[in-house]
């Protein structure tokens, strides 16, 4: 148990009767407002990963990508602008590769050659 913690059981045991309401209800403040900050901060994630996908890739040509489609010199752009994207959300090669059919060892020739 780190020290500050011991210090605020300290504090809490010293609190008079009429007081602990309060700050029971303090603490449950600041449970409250990390878990708003927390989703604030997915819903900023999820905003920005939505400017990815507002783009002019039509469905023929993602659905190439999406199938794992090998061989085609034009897609590799926007396979590399899907890993791009997927790596700043903190997904790994592995999940990247299996979203779009391609082995993880795929995945990092495409950014090590084009990226």
């Amino acid at each position: 148990m780190s020290l500050a913690r011991k210090e605020l059981i300290d504090l809490i045991n010293r609190i008079p009767e009429e007081d602990i309401k309060e700050v029971k209800n303090f603490i449950e403040f600041l449970r409250i407002k990390r878990k708003q900050n927390e989703f604030k901060d997915l819903e900023l994630a999820s905003e920005t990963s939505l400017d990815f996908w507002d783009n002019e890739i039509d469905d023929e040509v993602w659905n190439k990508v999406d199938n794992g489609a090998r061989h085609l010199s034009y897609l590799t752009k926007y396979k590399l602008c899907y890993i791009q994207e997927a790596i700043k959300m903190q997904y790994t090669l592995k999940e990247i590769g299996e979203n779009i059919n391609i082995s993880e060892v795929a995945v990092a020739d495409i950014l090590k050659r084009h990226g």
